[in-house]
């Protein structure tokens, strides 16, 4: 997977997030059990992301952050773009 690949997969946390912040979803009878399941999907996600990088040219915590590990092409796109290294697996 490449970047690209990559932050197409992830635009489906921001059509979540609208789903979070919109006041009129808060009517809805799961949509605690929602959000405590988004929170703890992006914990676990947080979890795979570096935390010495953050690409900055993005808005949003989710597309700020870099894998810590990934395949070459994904790495090598990375390292391209941001001059950032990442473990390659």
């Amino acid at each position: 997977m490449n970047i690209y690949e990559y932050d197409n997969d992830l635009s489906v946390r921001g059509a979540i997030e609208k789903i979070v912040i919109d006041e009129q979803q808060k009517a809805y009878q799961e949509y605690d059990d929602f959000v405590k399941e988004v929170l703890h999907t992006d914990k676990l996600f947080k979890q795979l992301l570096s935390t010495d990088f953050k690409r900055g040219d993005k808005s949003f915590w989710w597309e700020q952050g870099v894998l810590m590990k990934a395949g070459e092409e994904y790495a090598g796109d990375i390292n391209s773009l941001y001059r950032f290294q990442i473990q390659i697996i």
